[in-house]
């Protein structure tokens, strides 16, 4: 992926005028920037987004993709700032989903975008949207091995374990040994670089080179990257993956 400053400055075009700039808990620049990056290269017909929160996504989905269709999946209807009118809203959980048969066949999962940032399995994700032929995915919540609350596809591809967080308690669990070649074998993998980092230490305190963390596309800030360096600790090692299918 070899991004320029031209590509900065498109998404900031767009980006600007986002009512969820700072967006707490939601994605900011640092995920913001690979939604649209993606969006853009993939064109999909269908976008799906599992995990809706106050619409920042959804508002970024609309504007980068306007003629494709959306469904946004959220379980806490009522927290929802910005409700598109274009997108179908469920409560369904997205393995609870017949895709296929909800998207009209094979031909549209394989132009479809899933954007998961739910705070679930992704390993179960990633199962279900290959079962039903889904090309594209975007994984947000992509946890290095000792940090977060979910089973990201980055632990399952860095270590046979991970270190789970919940309710400020941490347990160590086994990942199946399984789990990484069923991984390589439905996906091709890409872990997204940070856009700028001027710092070593992540937001829990450790190093990003211990979570083999990729080298930013920019160092030195300057007026178009000071939101970039603003939001910078929220990277989570953000994904994109192309199912075999």
């Amino acid at each position: 992926m070899q991004i320029t400053k031209g590509d900065i400055l498109e998404f900031l075009s767009v980006y600007s005028s986002s009512p969820f700039i700072h967006n707490q808990g939601g994605i900011e620049s640092a995920q913001a920037f690979w939604l649209w990056y993606h969006l853009k290269k993939v064109d999909p017909l269908v976008v799906i987004e599992s995990g809706v929160f106050h619409g920042g996504s959804t508002w970024l989905i609309e504007k980068t993709c306007p003629s494709a269709k959306i469904i946004s999946i959220e379980p806490a209807l009522n927290r929802i700032k910005y409700k598109s009118p274009n997108a179908r809203y469920t409560t369904t959980d997205f393995n609870n989903i017949d895709w296929t048969s909800m998207l009209g066949g094979k031909d549209v999962c394989l132009r479809t975008l899933a954007f998961i940032d739910d705070h679930q399995d992704n390993y179960k994700r990633l199962q279900h949207a290959y079962s039903h032929s889904i090309k594209h995915m975007i994984f947000e919540d992509n946890y290095p091995t000792t940090h977060g609350d979910v089973l990201s596809l980055k632990k399952i591809l860095s270590a046979p374990y991970h270190i789970m967080e919940s309710n400020g308690r941490k347990s160590i669990q086994q990942i199946p040994v399984d789990y990484k070649p069923k991984v390589l074998s439905m996906c091709e993998y890409f872990e997204c670089p940070p856009v700028y980092l001027d710092t070593e230490i992540t937001r829990w305190g450790d190093k990003f080179k211990t979570h083999n963390c990729l080298d930013p596309i920019f160092k030195v800030v300057d007026d178009d990257l000071i939101l970039f360096k603003n939001h910078q600790l929220n990277y989570t090692f953000i994904a994109y993956v192309s199912m075999h299918v």
